[in-house]
């Protein structure tokens, strides 16, 4: 169970036919009636449903299975936060299109979402319908707790999207056509699932257990909690379950601000400010095949940088990118005031053009020793006769740019873990719920100040203000997957996201143009307006719910489609 990757075999085989031969016991298929029957059954489906939940996290489920991370893009695209980028404008549409929020019901990321966190909830009612969670064998008890949790946490994350997702605790038959279930009635499940499997399942054992990373414990199970009950406006039950059952523990802390650039690679797996994690771990016995579905895929390839934009590729960095993981300008320099060009996180979170150029290593090093050599050479940057890049404005993403030591030695694989919650944001949901609920106010405004500091922010707040936890969160948890929740839940997504994207601009590098003997990056936003005569942009009373998917609406007359659909 430490690095629960074992992949579960069972074939489930029915025959009816007279022929005796054909009744013959098949070798290595277990029957139906006779599983879900002993201990180690139920460890081999806990350990199938982690495998299910990573994959489908990791890869998505449906016609872009073998490539990419649908739940990853359909939570962190809706932001003012990034451009998609990519090739050009409408390449990769799929994604390019919630970006700017011009997708429809039939996007097929949209739908691989929706359908893979229902396929979490299948693999974990499995366990859950076939034991009993008040079974006196204490292991069986804490496997049917931990399914209980995916479960909940798949419906937390289905309610924070789609707002009234049916609820599902039956193992359903091919005709079922669930309703929808009201968002205050699935959190108020979600949150008392939490609260009761948390008391099966132990307690992470030091500040410095790995393992508690990539297996649920106690502590993880009630952040988890915390985050529910933030979102359901129970700010209050918030702030006591965080303080309490979490942070006065003392079982997490933040790395020091010189590690932040570690905390979405290999070298950060398992740290301290890691409460859960899918776990990517190079297991030389699997096939790649295998192995690929325990990893992000292609999704390192989405995040990167338009590696083939570049006249050559530095070498510390993966040498596969697609440039749809752009730093938005907007952001860069939001982030520049508040910190200070030089804080942990600005260097941990994104460099600049000149950074790329002088500060990693090139292949062309050796040629070029010195700065000025270096400004001088035409074997690194963005290639001048080239495109350019669509979607950037001279700023380039590290935090979730994957590195040639993430890669597996023996296959195109990167080894990184999945990072679903850090301790980070544990106090930045407990400053916001001791702000809004007036509790622990002297302890909240520390832990605003704990990530301020690590940060090694110019801005360290004197008073816990609504509005300095939005900034701190929106900074902080960058590419996590809250700031388009974050903006809907406080209203503020119809100001703020109104005209995303209207321009959008390509980056170029004139080096050698016009007699220029240096490289010099420009934002070119000539032709930038592509998006003016199209519908885009937020819609309020549409976007801050995502649409049901068309599929799920022609086979369902049950569900109900969220307004604006």
């Amino acid at each position: 169970m430490k690095k629960l990757i074992l992949i579960l075999g069972i074939s489930l085989f029915a025959f009816s036919c007279n022929q005796d031969w054909l009744e013959i016991p098949q070798k290595g298929v277990v029957p139906l009636d006779e599983y879900y029957k002993t201990e180690e059954h139920a460890e081999s489906a806990l350990v199938a449903l982690y495998k299910e939940v990573a994959n489908r996290y990791n890869r998505g489920a449906g016609s872009q299975n073998f490539s990419y991370s649908p739940v990853t893009l359909m939570f962190n695209l809706p932001s003012d936060d990034l451009y998609h980028g990519g090739a050009a404008p409408g390449s990769s549409d799929w994604a390019q299109g919630i970006n700017e929020f011009r997708y429809t019901t039939d996007n097929e990321t949209v739908r691989s979402t929706y359908r893979s966190f229902y396929m979490m909830i299948y693999a974990a009612n499995l366990l859950i319908n076939n034991y009993d969670q008040s079974d006196s064998n204490a292991n069986i008890a804490r496997y049917v707790a931990e399914a209980r949790v995916w479960r909940a946490w798949s419906h937390m994350m289905l309610a924070i999207g789609w707002g009234n997702p049916p609820l599902i605790t039956e193992l359903l038959d091919k005709d079922a056509r669930p309703a929808n279930t009201l968002f205050e009635d699935v959190m108020d499940f979600v949150i008392n699932e939490f609260a009761d499997a948390a008391e099966y399942i132990p307690s992470k054992p030091n500040l410095t257990d790995k393992n508690s990373a990539v297996r649920l414990s106690k502590e993880a199970v009630y952040s988890f909690m915390g985050k529910a009950q933030v979102f359901a406006g129970r700010y209050a039950d918030a702030a006591d379950n965080l303080k309490t059952n979490v942070i006065d523990k003392g079982l997490y802390d933040l790395v020091p601000g010189e590690e932040m650039f570690n905390l979405n690679h290999a070298d950060g797996d398992g740290s301290v400010e890691k409460v859960f994690e899918f776990n990517n771990y190079p297991n030389t016995s699997l096939s790649g095949s295998v192995m690929g579905q325990l990893t992000l895929g292609q999704m390192i390839d989405h995040w990167h940088w338009r590696l083939d934009r570049f006249v050559n590729i530095p070498t510390a960095v993966y040498n596969s990118g697609w440039g749809c993981g752009q730093v938005s300008g907007e952001f860069a320099r939001a982030l520049i005031e508040n910190d200070g060009f030089d804080s942990h996180r600005r260097k941990a979170w994104f460099y600049t053009y000149d950074e790329l150029l002088y500060e990693l290593a090139w292949p062309s090093d050796s040629e070029a020793p010195t700065l000025e050599d270096k400004k001088k050479d035409p074997k690194r940057g963005v290639d001048p006769n080239g495109a350019g890049l669509f979607g950037n404005e001279g700023y380039f993403m590290m935090k979730r740019v994957p590195l040639m030591k993430d890669k597996f030695p023996t296959a195109n694989i990167v080894l990184s873990n999945t990072v679903i919650m850090r301790y980070a944001e544990v106090l930045l949901l407990f400053a916001e719920a001791s702000q809004m609920s007036g509790k622990y106010q002297g302890e909240a405004l520390a832990a605003l100040n704990k990530i301020q500091q690590r940060a090694g922010s110019d801005h360290i707040s004197t008073s816990l203000t609504l509005e300095d936890i939005k900034k701190e969160k929106r900074f902080e948890m960058w590419m996590e997957g809250t700031r388009f929740p974050d903006l809907v839940r406080w209203g503020d997504a119809s100001t703020v996201l109104a005209k995303q994207y209207e321009r959008v601009p390509y980056f170029r590098d004139l080096f050698g143009i016009d007699g220029r003997t240096e490289h010099e990056g420009v934002v070119d936003w000539e032709g930038s307006e592509y998006n003016a005569n199209r519908d885009f942009g937020f819609k309020s009373n549409k976007h801050e719910r995502f649409p049901f998917p068309m599929l799920e609406m022609q086979i369902n007359p049950n569900i109900v489609q969220n307004p604006g659909w």
